[in-house]
C-alpha cells in the first residue's frame, strides 16, 4: 500500500501521505438516515507511512465499519457486491463453497447489515453475560469479607468504649490531685505572705521599741522559725507534685496492662467458644452411642425371647442358646464400658 504515496522527485519532496476521495450523489435520500439531507457523500480515505488509515464521510472523521456500513445493501462494499463486481470475483462466485455463495445471495438480499448488526449483538451480550458473572463473584467475595468484619467491628467499638472510660477515669483522678496540689500550694503560700507580714512589723517595731528587744529577738526566732515549717511544707508540697507524677505514669502503665489484658481476654473467650464446640461434638457423639447401644438391647431381648421359645419347644438346640446367651452377655458388658 505504501506504493501509492508519493516517494518524491528531483523537484518536490515525498509526501508521507495519500488521500482518495469518492463522491456520490445522493438525490434519493435512498441511505442511512444520517446522511439521507446530503445531496452528495464524499468518503474519503488518508494512508500514512506508517501504515495508519483514517477514514471520512463529508469530512468527519468515522470508523471503516461505519463506512462499510453505508456500502451495505448497494453492490459496491464488502466484497461480495453484485453490480460492481471487479476482475475475478465472477468466477469466485461460480466456484464458491455454498456458505461463500450464501454471502453473495445475503448481500444481493440486503440483509447483510442485518446479520452482521446481530452478530456484533450477539457478542455483547456474550461479553455483558461474562461481566455479570465477574460482577457475581465480586458480590459474593464481598458478603464474606463483611461478616468477618462485622465482628471486628464490634470488637473495635468495645474497645474503644473501653479505653475512653479509662481515659476519662485517668483524667479525673489526675485532675483531682492537681486540684488538692494546688490548694496546698495556695495554703503554703498564703501563710508564707502572713509570715512576711508578720516579720515586718518585727523590724519596725524592733526599731520604734528599743526596751523591747529581747522580746522582739524571740518573736523573729519564733518567725524563723514558722518560715522554716513554711519551707517544709514547700518541700512537702514538691514531694507530694512529684508523688503525683509518678502515680500517673503508675497508671499509665496500669492501661497499658489493661489494654493487654482485653486482648487476652477475647483471645481465651475464643478458646472457650472452641471448648464449647468440642464439647456440643462430643455429647452428640454420646447420644448417638446410647441410641445405637438402646437399638442392640433391644435386638439382644428380641433374640433372648425367641431362644427361650426354642429352648422350651426342643432341648437339642443348647449349644443355640449358649451362643445367644453369650452374644448377650458380651453386648451388655460393651454396653456398660460405654
Amino acid at each position: 500500500m505504501e506504493d501509492v504515496i508519493f516517494a518524491g522527485s528531483a523537484y518536490q519532496k515525498p509526501l508521507g501521505m495519500a488521500e482518495v476521495t469518492l463522491t456520490f450523489t445522493n438525490p434519493a435520500g435512498d441511505t442511512l438516515p444520517k446522511y439521507r439531507e446530503y445531496s452528495e457523500i464524499e468518503i474519503t480515505r488518508r494512508l500514512y507511512r506508517s501504515g495508519e488509515s483514517q477514514y471520512l464521510i463529508n469530512k468527519t472523521p468515522v470508523r471503516l465499519l461505519d463506512i462499510r456500513e453505508l456500502f451495505m445493501d448497494t453492490g459496491v462494499g464488502g466484497g461480495t457486491g453484485y453490480s460492481i463486481i471487479q476482475q475475478g470475483k465472477i468466477e469466485e462466485m461460480i466456484n464458491a463453497r455454498p456458505e461463500e455463495r450464501r454471502n453473495f445471495i445475503d448481500d444481493a438480499a440486503g440483509i447483510v447489515k442485518f446479520r452482521l448488526k446481530r452478530q456484533s449483538a450477539e457478542k455483547r451480550l456474550d461479553e455483558t453475560r461474562q461481566n455479570l458473572l465477574r460482577v457475581d463473584d465480586v458480590l459474593q467475595e464481598l458478603e464474606r469479607q463483611e461478616e468477618g468484619l462485622k465482628d471486628q467491628v464490634e470488637q473495635a467499638r468495645l474497645y474503644l468504649k473501653l479505653r475512653e472510660d479509662i481515659r476519662k477515669a485517668e483524667y479525673q483522678l489526675i485532675l483531682y490531685r492537681w486540684n488538692q496540689a494546688k490548694q496546698r500550694e495556695e495554703d503554703a503560700k498564703s501563710r508564707i505572705a502572713i509570715t512576711e507580714a508578720t516579720q515586718t512589723e518585727e523590724q519596725l517595731t524592733k526599731q520604734t521599741r528599743v526596751t523591747e528587744l529581747e522580746t522582739l529577738g524571740l518573736e523573729i526566732t519564733l518567725s524563723g522559725e514558722k518560715l522554716a515549717a513554711t519551707r517544709n511544707e514547700m518541700f512537702l508540697v514538691d514531694k507530694e507534685l512529684q508523688d503525683a507524677e509518678s502515680q500517673r505514669q503508675l497508671i499509665s502503665q496500669g492501661i497499658q496492662n489493661a489494654e493487654e489484658r482485653i486482648q487476652q481476654l477475647i483471645e481465651d473467650n475464643q478458646q472457650l467458644e472452641e471448648a464449647q464446640n468440642e464439647l456440643n461434638w462430643k455429647h452428640q457423639k454420646i447420644n448417638l452411642r446410647w441410641r445405637a447401644s438402646k437399638k442392640i438391647i433391644s435386638y439382644l431381648q428380641r433374640h433372648f425371647k425367641s431362644w427361650k421359645v426354642i429352648a422350651s419347644r426342643k432341648t437339642k438346640l443348647w449349644p443355640h442358646r449358649t451362643i445367644c446367651f453369650g452374644t448377650y452377655s458380651r453386648a451388655y458388658c460393651k454396653l456398660i464400658q460405654n
